[in-house]
Parts: structure tokens; sequence; C-alpha cells
């Protein structure tokens, strides 16, 4: 059966579960074993072992409004790539080589990036007012203090049911 194996497979040096923990080689250069308990009490299930894949990952603020809110799947997507400033915005094309210019084209005031699109734009600023006023929400934060995601969690903690945060985040997402 070892022939079968490729040439490099070592048994004795591939992991496997050993006394309900996880036991595997250590490349670290010393040579041995580590063992990784999965629980405190040491034992091994399909949860310790999903919960074990997240070990160490960032949260990310915006996830749930993003994914939660009745938004089509394609604006949520949208979203997702703004908040991350992964769009193409004239910047970032401009560092591609794609366009001369990286001058905003709806404001031609300041360089056409992801948070200024979001927030930072005149043009933006205006949709925004506009919206939160026809949604009722008085006194909103300024946009002009903080980016747009920070924006948009302190304008979720406005005293709203969980009702209306859903379709805050979808009004604010369709409006993009």
């Amino acid at each position: 059966m070892t022939s079968l194996a490729p040439s490099r497979f070592n048994p004795s040096r591939s992991t496997s579960l050993y006394g309900r923990s996880w036991r595997g080689p250590f490349y670290g250069g010393r040579g041995g074993h580590h063992q990784v308990k999965w629980t405190p009490d040491a034992t091994y299930s399909a949860r310790s072992a999903y919960n074990m894949f997240f070990q160490g990952s960032e949260r990310f603020e915006g996830a749930k409004p993003i994914w939660k809110a009745w938004a089509p799947l394609k604006v949520k997507f949208f979203m997702w790539l703004a908040i991350r400033r992964r769009i193409w915005t004239a910047d970032r094309r401009h560092r591609h080589g794609l366009t001369g210019s990286t001058t905003c084209r709806l404001c031609h005031q300041e360089d056409e990036t992801a948070e200024h699109l979001l927030g930072g734009c005149t043009f933006t600023k205006q949709i925004w007012h506009s919206l939160l006023t026809t949604i009722g929400i008085q006194n909103p934060p300024s946009i002009a203090d903080q980016d747009f995601m920070s924006w948009w969690i302190l304008l979720r903690q406005q005293g709203l049911s969980m009702q209306q945060k859903k379709g805050l985040d979808t009004a604010v997402m369709l409006c993009l």
C-alpha cells in the first residue's frame, strides 16, 4: 500500500487524530509533533473543527448590515467591494494605467477614490441628506468627520428597531 503513495509521503509525519486531540508534524525546524486542543476538555467535534478554522481571523463590522439587508445580491456584492475599496474608481484605474485623470467626474474637486464616492463627494452628500430627510432621521452624524463604514455604523445606532435598521441598510445600498 505504501508503494502507491507518493514518494514524499511519510506515514510517520502525517497528521492524525490521536487521543481526542489533533496531532500533526511540527515544521518549525525542531522536529517532533505539536498538539492542538480543540476544546477545553480536548475533544474533537465538527463544530470545534469549524471554530478552529476561524481562529485568528478579524471580524468585519460591515458584514452583517450588508448581507442581512433586503437589497438584491448584486447590490450587496457591490457594497461589499465598495467598503473594501475594491471598486474600479478613477484612482485605481490610473494606478493600473487605464486612465489619465483621477479627478471625480461628479464634483470635479477631488480625486475619485472609493471613500470619496461613498461619502466625500458633494454630490454624494446631497444624496445622503435627501435620503435621511425622507426616511425621517433627525440630526444624522456628519459624514465628513469619518470614513463611510464608521458613519454607517453610527447612523444605525440612532435608536432604530431591527426592522428599521434593515430598511436603512437597504436604502443606503440602493442609493449607491
